[in-house]
């Protein structure tokens, strides 16, 4: 299963503090430089918790907000490029964004890496900072035990809606790409409305156009002529 099958998720957001044209649609600008020994030391509290409730979207239907966070650091790419990388075994809705933004909160001087204990520790949502915005946030890597994604498992038809809350975006996007890495020949089609459990007999204006997409894709990789 795309969603439940999974070992572990890693997510990537950038920062960059200069003017640039072909960092701005994939990168956060910042325009204060950033303390990012302290937003290390604090990302590495982390390791210690499990229950990040404050950094969940509130509201949601998740039956619970522990993750095992097996990675989370800030690496510098290039003068005023920062990454930061965070691998866990789940994510919760806007969890990446939040801490992302509580880390900027420590960097600026206004939360110590104490204080950002105290924010996970304190399980509410309103003491972490703001979420980041999404466009510097990227899914990068989605491990999967070995009996899920193998090189001699059939070619793979993928749709996905956006705003089906049962079986995320994300976890289709991973298992795509786990199954491109093992060279298993796959499509997939995210559409941005359409809910849980459409189907053949389903004629919506999004959703009703994978019938297509799926016959032309099992013919140009040959199953049918």
């Amino acid at each position: 299963h795309a969603r439940f099958d999974a070992l572990s998720r890693t997510y990537h957001y950038y920062l960059h503090f200069g003017k640039s044209p072909f960092l701005r649609a994939y990168s956060c600008r910042l325009y204060q430089m950033l303390d990012f020994g302290k937003m290390n030391e604090a990302a590495a509290a982390l390791f210690d918790y499990t229950d990040f409730t404050s950094f969940s979207k509130v509201n949601t239907d998740t039956k619970t907000n522990n993750c095992r966070i097996m990675q989370a650091r800030w690496t510098e790419l290039a003068p005023g490029e920062w990454r930061f990388e965070i691998q866990a075994d789940r994510f919760l809705r806007n969890m990446v964004r939040a801490i992302v933004g509580t880390l900027v909160e420590v960097g600026r001087g206004k939360l110590t890496p104490e204080g950002f204990r105290a924010v996970i520790e304190g399980k509410d949502r309103c003491r972490a900072g703001e979420s980041m915005p999404g466009n510097a946030l990227f899914l990068v890597d989605v491990a999967y035990p070995d009996k899920c994604v193998r090189p001699d498992m059939p070619p793979v038809f993928i749709c996905e809606t956006d705003d089906d809350r049962t079986t995320l975006s994300e976890n289709s996007v991973g298992f795509y790409m786990a199954a491109r890495k093992a060279g298993v020949s796959a499509e997939l089609h995210i559409f941005r409305t359409g809910g849980h459990g459409y189907g053949c007999g389903d004629d919506f204006a999004q959703t009703g156009e994978w019938k297509v997409l799926f016959t032309k894709w099992i013919k140009s990789i040959g199953i049918i002529s």
